[in-house]
């Protein structure tokens, strides 16, 4: 028997757009993770810094909503955030702190942003002939279905 199966072996789920979909993200994420391993960055942190950068004095329930992140894991992520001196607290009430990056953190988040977006660059080169527009409007509805 041949160690060679892409002759005769088929896998019907393999042209399923839910099985290529979630193909497509893993690999597309791996590839994004690489590019932000380059700044001791993951993509949940770095996805993180961007927002509280983009929304300087945020709380922690927006970032986790805003990111489909629970609180029970954005915590740890905001304490190891904080730890490695990349975002302050400021606290707000006795349960609320706004949230806000260190000089460091701004820099970490720019850079990881600019890598994102070369990445975003590449990957909506890949899908043309579909617009920009489409595949996002595309993701979102199923981001939205899914998520209820």
């Amino acid at each position: 028997m041949s160690d060679d199966i892409s002759d005769t072996f088929s896998v019907p789920i393999k042209e399923f757009p839910g099985y290529l979909l979630r193909a497509a993200s893993q690999a597309a994420i791996s590839r994004l993770s690489e590019r932000l391993g380059e700044y001791d960055m993951r993509l949940t942190e770095a996805s993180i810094l961007v927002a509280i950068q983009t929304n300087p004095g945020c709380r922690q329930s927006q970032i986790g909503k805003s990111l489909y992140i629970s609180s029970a894991n954005l915590t740890p992520k905001l304490h190891q955030l904080e730890k490695r001196k990349l975002i302050k607290r400021k606290p707000l009430d006795g349960r609320t702190n706004w949230l806000t990056l260190t000089q460091r953190g701004d820099e970490v988040a720019s850079a990881c942003l600019i890598a994102m977006k070369e990445h975003e660059d590449v990957l909506l080169e890949l899908i043309k002939p579909i617009s920009a527009d489409e595949f996002t409007a595309a993701m979102k509805r199923l981001t939205t279905a899914f998520n209820r």
